[in-house]
C-alpha cells in the first residue's frame, strides 16, 4: 500500500515539474519555448507596446535610456579631460544585455566627427588591427606598420571613436597577442589626438586583463550591470509614458494610495534578476492590454524554469562558459577551442542552442539573451566561472 503511495506521489509530482505543464499554467516557461512566446506576443498586443519594449539597442536622447546616468556622467568627463589636452582612453565594462550599446550611442553626437564601429571579427594578426584602424579612420588601404599607422592617425583631424562589442578582442588563437600589443600601442600613442572608448563585456573583460593587463592602458574604466528593482521600474514606467494607456491597478486610485503596482515590480526585478530584456519579456507575458479602455491589465509574472541548465553534462557547462567569456564563438572556434571533430562540435552546440540555451547567428553561437543571466548563475554556482 505505501509503495503504491509513494509510486503515485512521484508521477504526480513529475508530471507538475514536466517543462510542458509549467508552461501551459504561466507560472514557468522553458527556454525552448521563449521564441514562440515572443511570436504570440507580438500576435497578441498592440504593435505600440511592442515597439515600446523592442530589444534594439537605444538611440542618443531616446528618453527611454534611464538607469545609466553615473556612467554616462563619468565617460562624458573623459571626454571633457580629452579636450583640456589629457589623453583619455575609456572602458565601459558590463554583462551582456545591460546596455552597453545603448550607452555607448548617447555619446554619438559631439562637437567632434564621431565613428561608432562595432568590431566586426576577432583581430588575431597585425595586419587584422591595420585593417580595423583602415575601417575606423576611413583610410585608403591599411597602414603599413604600426609606427606608419600612428604617423597617419595623429595627422588626422581630432575625432571621438567609440568601438563596440569588445569582447571579440579575446581569442585563443596564436598571435592574438601580438594583436592586442599592436592595437594597446596604437591608442597609446593616439589618445591625445583621438578619444578612444571601448565598451566590453565583462567576462572578456576579466581575461583580457588577467592574460595582457589591459586595465593598464586605461585611464577610466566604467562599469555598469543590471537595473536594481528602483532603475527597472523607472525602465518600464519610461516605456510606457506616451503610449496613452493607464495601468488598471492605478485607475481610480485615491490620491495618497501606495502603489498598487510596487509589489509586481519587485517580483518582476526577482524574476528577471534585473536583466532589462528579461524584465521587458516576463513584463509582456503577463500584460494584457483593453484597447477600448486604454488600459494595462498585469497577471502573475512568470519566470524561467532552468531545468535544461541542471541537466547539461559537463562538456556542455565549459562550452557554455567559454562561448560566455568571449562574447561567442564561431563554430569553427568551438571546434578549435576545444579540440572536438566538425560533427562533434556542430552537435553539442545544436544541442544547446534547440534547449533553448544558445542562439544562432550565421555560423557563430552565443548564449541566448533572455537566458543568459541565469546560465551566468548556474555556471558560477557549478564552479565552471570565474
Amino acid at each position: 500500500m505505501l509503495k503504491a503511495l509513494r509510486a503515485r506521489w512521484y508521477a504526480f509530482n513529475e508530471r507538475w515539474q514536466s517543462p510542458a505543464t509549467i508552461v501551459d499554467n504561466g507560472a514557468f516557461l522553458a527556454p525552448a519555448r521563449l521564441p514562440a512566446l515572443r511570436k504570440a506576443q507580438a500576435e497578441r498586443l498592440p504593435r505600440a507596446v511592442i515597439d515600446a519594449f523592442a530589444e534594439a539597442p537605444l538611440a542618443a536622447a531616446d528618453p527611454r535610456f534611464v538607469g545609466r546616468e553615473a556612467a554616462l556622467e563619468s565617460l562624458t568627463q573623459g571626454l571633457e579631460d580629452w579636450r583640456k589636452g589629457q589623453g583619455s582612453l575609456s572602458v565601459l565594462v558590463g554583462p551582456p544585455g545591460a546596455g552597453l550599446t545603448s550607452t555607448l550611442n548617447q555619446l554619438r553626437e559631439q562637437p567632434e566627427p564621431v565613428t561608432y564601429l562595432s568590431l566586426p571579427h576577432r583581430p588575431c594578426s597585425t595586419a587584422d588591427v591595420m585593417r580595423l584602424l583602415q575601417a575606423v579612420f576611413e583610410l585608403e588601404a591599411p597602414p603599413a606598420n604600426t609606427s606608419a599607422a600612428i604617423s597617419e592617425i595623429n595627422g588626422l583631424e581630432p575625432r571621438v571613436i567609440l568601438l563596440d562589442d569588445g569582447h571579440r578582442l579575446l581569442a585563443r588563437k596564436m598571435g592574438n597577442g601580438a594583436a592586442l600589443q599592436t592595437l594597446g600601442a596604437v591608442l597609446l600613442a593616439t589618445q591625445n589626438r583621438h578619444c578612444w572608448v571601448l565598451a566590453c563585456a565583462r567576462q572578456a573583460w576579466r581575461r583580457l586583463c588577467f592574460l595582457y593587463n589591459c586595465q593598464r592602458l586605461f585611464t577610466r574604466a566604467v562599469d555598469i550591470d543590471y537595473f536594481t528593482q528602483a532603475e527597472l521600474t523607472q525602465a518600464v514606467e519610461a516605456r510606457i509614458y506616451g503610449l496613452g494607456y493607464q495601468w488598471a491597478l492605478r485607475a481610480k486610485l485615491p490620491e495618497g494610495s501606495r502603489d498598487p503596482l510596487s509589489p509586481h515590480f519587485t517580483l518582476l526585478h526577482d524574476h528577471a534578476e534585473g536583466h532589462p530584456q528579461l524584465g521587458y519579456f516576463l513584463l509582456l507575458q503577463a500584460l494584457t492590454v483593453d484597447t477600448h479602455q486604454n488600459l494595462l491589465l498585469l497577471d502573475d509574472i512568470p519566470r524561467l524554469d532552468i531545468t535544461s541548465l541542471k541537466q547539461c553534462a559537463e562538456e556542455e557547462l565549459f562550452s557554455l562558459a567559454e562561448i560566455y567569456a568571449h562574447g561567442g564563438l564561431e563554430k569553427v572556434e568551438h571546434e578549435t577551442l576545444f579540440r572536438l571533430g566538425t560533427d562533434q562540435s556542430l552537435v553539442r552546440l545544436e544541442q544547446l542552442r534547440h534547449q533553448g540555451l544558445l542562439e544562432r547567428q550565421d555560423t557563430a553561437y552565443r548564449l541566448a539573451p533572455l537566458m543568459a543571466q541565469a546560465t551566468v548563475n548556474h555556471l558560477v554556482n557549478a564552479n565552471r566561472l570565474y
